[in-house]
């Protein structure tokens, strides 16, 4: 398992340095945070290990994004005391051009650097770059 930790986290700083906020960039955000086995999904915490019970996988895309980040901030937020490293506030939901509900997303404040962002995955990836986390 620590070798499949040490990839996830040499992958998020490589995301925290070249992410352009394009679809295949969010997919791959959230292939780190995510772990299959079994049939069943898993999210995955990079920096322990931990990995929560399994579920299937939502329809769409924003369900899958939303359940592996809910599920994973419970974990930081518990485990790992990230609202001693971050200001932490939800963004107003998104709505698109059709009316139709698109996203919640958290945003998020670095308190070391002051670096602004959204989302867990990018979080993560700051954490990981801002505090040097290595393994």
């Amino acid at each position: 398992m620590s070798v499949i930790i040490e990839q996830r986290i040499e992958f998020l700083k490589v995301l925290e340095r070249t992410f352009q906020d394009s679809p295949s960039d969010w997919d791959r955000a959230y292939d780190a945070i995510e772990f299959y086995e079994n049939g069943l999904l898993h999210a995955f915490c990079p920096i322990c290990g931990w990995k929560s019970k399994g579920f299937t996988a939502p329809f769409s895309r924003l369900d899958y994004h939303s359940s592996l980040a809910r599920l994973l901030a419970r974990h930081l937020y518990a485990k790992h005391r990230f609202r001693e490293f971050f200001d932490i506030w939800k963004a107003p939901t998104l709505w698109d051009k059709w009316g139709t509900f698109t996203a919640a997303k958290i945003n998020w404040k670095c308190k070391k650097c002051g670096k602004q962002g959204e989302s867990i995955p990018l979080m993560i990836a700051h954490f990981l770059v801002c505090q040097g986390v290595s393994r």
